[in-house]
């Protein structure tokens, strides 16, 4: 048995951020009974088979749990993971991407353009993944969850408010440079092309928090967020969306990049809006943004506009 372990050490036990792709299986009668099930095998050996998490156990363990005395004998000696934190509590920013009229680019702007639009689409596919994934990697995270043209970061700062001030500052400079990617390497060829609709963004930034890892315990089978202010980050984003609508009704086709700053991120920049400003992001104006009921009072909203 394992006694006296620190927090990173039992962090390992239960693979909290899904870095090893671990997958716990319960070998005691009750979770057994919630957690195993059985099912014909459609996709290997046709048989009936026990799953967990969706997946059929190999044949090899299958027969090892249906012995009495195995299963005894591994309980005698198991690790109770129950009593070991799958997730961890987290204090820092949260910030809320998503690309806009990146479908819409998609489906309409590269037919028949050039010899082969498939090519093309690829490309652009290509493109604008790369400059989200450079927005992420750049600022070294490994709190991520990913849905094609968005995301959801965590930037994890403790108590500490030049940490905080930092990775803010950080997390705007790398996405300016995906901004104006985004402008330079599509847009542009959009324009050049004669095609109509342009590719804007959004980006929602909070602070506050949060948790992270394996939510519903071992049962869960990848890293996810938790918390109000996670949920507060995803509705300023939906809050900006709506935000943006309104104020370019009568320009369909695209092209503007806006950023929301809830009041406890804006905080930690009162100092730096010249440096903000000198990466082309303009102070709009200061605007309670809803979404599905829920308010974020007094949002920053910045607008970017390329040289």
């Amino acid at each position: 048995a394992l006694t006296h372990l620190d927090e990173d050490s039992e962090s390992n036990l239960v693979d909290r951020e899904g870095r090893h792709g671990f997958v716990l299986l319960p070998i005691d009668d009750e979770r057994q009974e919630k957690g195993l099930r059985r099912e014909i095998d459609a996709h290997g050996t046709g048989q009936n088979a026990r799953h967990f998490l969706g997946k059929p156990l190999i044949s090899g363990l299958e027969r090892i749990l249906e012995s009495s005395d195995n299963l005894r004998l591994m309980q005698q000696t198991a690790i109770d993971t129950r009593s070991v934190s799958s997730r961890r509590q987290e204090n820092g920013i949260i910030a809320v991407a998503d690309i806009a009229g990146y479908g819409r680019v998609l489906s309409t702007e590269y037919r028949g353009l050039m010899s082969d639009a498939d090519h093309e689409r690829r490309k652009y596919q290509a493109k604008v993944l790369s400059a989200l994934e450079r927005a992420l990697t750049a600022t070294g995270t490994t709190q991520v969850q990913t849905a094609g043209d968005g995301f959801i970061a965590g930037y994890p700062t403790g108590g500490d408010i030049q940490s905080a001030r930092s990775r803010l500052l950080d997390v705007i400079q790398q996405w300016t440079s995906t901004v104006e990617l985004l402008h330079k390497d599509i847009n542009v060829v959009l324009a050049s092309a004669s095609n109509e609709h342009r590719l804007g963004s959004r980006l929602a930034l909070h602070h506050g928090r949060y948790e992270w890892g394996r939510i519903n315990g071992t049962e869960s089978f990848s890293p996810a967020f938790n918390g109000a202010a996670i949920v507060d980050a995803a509705r300023m984003e939906q809050g900006l969306n709506s935000y943006m609508t309104d104020r370019f009704r009568d320009q369909e086709n695209g092209g503007f990049h806006l950023l929301a700053m809830s009041p406890t991120a804006a905080a930690f920049v009162d100092a730096d809006w010249m440096s903000i400003r000198l990466q082309g992001w303009q102070r709009v104006e200061s605007i309670d943004l809803r979404a599905k009921g829920r308010t974020i009072e007094k949002a920053v909203i910045l607008q970017w506009y390329c040289d």
